[in-house]
């Protein structure tokens, strides 16, 4: 996908699913889900036993993920 050619309103498209499983599975610690547009490379690094001590630090410390505003492409 050449971004440069594309709406903002196609590549939101692209993106907010993607960011959908990345911010339901961080709040439901639910690695599969969160990792699930990822590249192998990088699923790797974002082992399971990674993931889910980092989501239990940040759900401590900050919350849960409940809104997002789309601010610009």
């Amino acid at each position: 996908m050449e971004l440069t050619t594309q709406s903002n309103q196609e590549i939101l498209d692209v993106a907010t699913p993607i960011m959908d499983n990345l911010m339901t599975g961080s709040t439901e610690i639910a690695h599969a889900k969160h990792t699930k547009d990822f590249r192998e490379r990088l699923k790797v690094i974002i082992t399971k036993e990674y993931f889910e001590p980092i989501c239990r630090r940040y759900q401590a410390e900050w919350g849960y993920f409940f809104t997002r505003e789309f601010s610009g492409v």
